[in-house]
C-alpha cells in the first residue's frame, strides 16, 4: 500500500475526523466522486459507512446550524432514495 493510503488508514483507525474534499479538482486531478471511491476502497468502507461519512462532513462545514440541519435532511432523503440506508 502506498504511503498516503497507509497514512489515511492510520488516521481512520485512530478515530480522526476525515472529510473527503476536492478544493481544486483540476490541480489535484480528481473529483469528489473519485475521492469518495478512493477513500472507501482504502478504508474498506461499506455503503452505509460512506453514507454516514457524507452526513458527517456537514459538521465540518462553515454552514450555520440551521443550514446544516436542512442540508442533512436533504442528504438523508437522497441517500434513502438511492437505497444506501434503511429508513
Amino acid at each position: 500500500m502506498e504511503k498516503r493510503a497507509e497514512t489515511l488508514k492510520a488516521m481512520h483507525e485512530a478515530g480522526l475526523f476525515l472529510v473527503p474534499c476536492t478544493d481544486d479538482p483540476p490541480m489535484f486531478g480528481t473529483d469528489i466522486g473519485t475521492t469518495y471511491v478512493t477513500m472507501a476502497r482504502i478504508l474498506s468502507l461499506s455503503v452505509e459507512d460512506v453514507a454516514a461519512l457524507s452526513l458527517r462532513t456537514l459538521e465540518a462545514s462553515w454552514l450555520s446550524d440551521a443550514e446544516k440541519v436542512a442540508m442533512k435532511k436533504e442528504f438523508q432523503a437522497e441517500i434513502l432514495s438511492l437505497g444506501a440506508l434503511k429508513a
